[in-house]
């Protein structure tokens, strides 16, 4: 699984950024981010998740998967609660905190 997450806009404008390739990674690691992605049923949501207002920050996804290529662009207060976790995950590895 290849995984692309950006995290941009907000007050200060910062960007982080990070592409994750799960063939890469210690396997513990590996099946904890495909657990994630499973149960926030990823491939199931809509490619645009917007609430209103300005300055929020802003996430990309794309995933590819066993064939699949799926893209979620979503704002903070638009953010489904089952894509928390894996938003969550995927903000400590841009950040390098993983």
């Amino acid at each position: 699984m290849r995984i692309e997450f950006t995290r941009s806009g907000g007050f200060g404008g910062l960007r982080v950024a990070k592409v994750l390739n799960t063939d890469e990674m210690p396997e513990e690691e590996a099946l904890a981010l495909k657990e994630l992605v499973k149960s926030a049923e990823f491939f199931d949501l809509p490619e645009s998740l917007r609430s209103r207002g300005a300055d929020k920050v802003q996430y990309d996804i794309t995933i590819e998967s066993d064939g699949r290529i799926h893209t979620v662009k979503a704002d903070e207060d638009a953010i489904p609660p089952s894509l928390v976790p894996l938003v969550k995950r995927l903000e400590s590895y841009a950040l390098g905190k993983r």
